[in-house]
């Protein structure tokens, strides 16, 4: 099964929010790939646990997804 790879933009955020951790001196986050809870669909993340498929339902806050 084929792995959706994170785009450019959130691993330029990734490394945004690395830099500052490493700074901070806090353990760095790293991506895991996940199975999407609504499609099943195998994709790479370091907080979501859906791929995006149903985004307009899935509660959130603070941009973590409520499961």
């Amino acid at each position: 099964m084929q792995v959706r790879k994170m785009s450019k933009q959130e691993l330029s955020l990734l490394d945004q929010q690395n830099q500052s951790r490493k700074m901070l001196g806090v353990p760095l986050l790293k991506a895991k790939v996940r199975k999407c809870i609504h499609c099943k669909t195998l994709f790479e993340s370091v907080d979501k646990r859906s791929c995006g498929c149903k985004s307009r339902v899935v509660s959130s806050l603070a941009g973590v997804e409520i499961v």
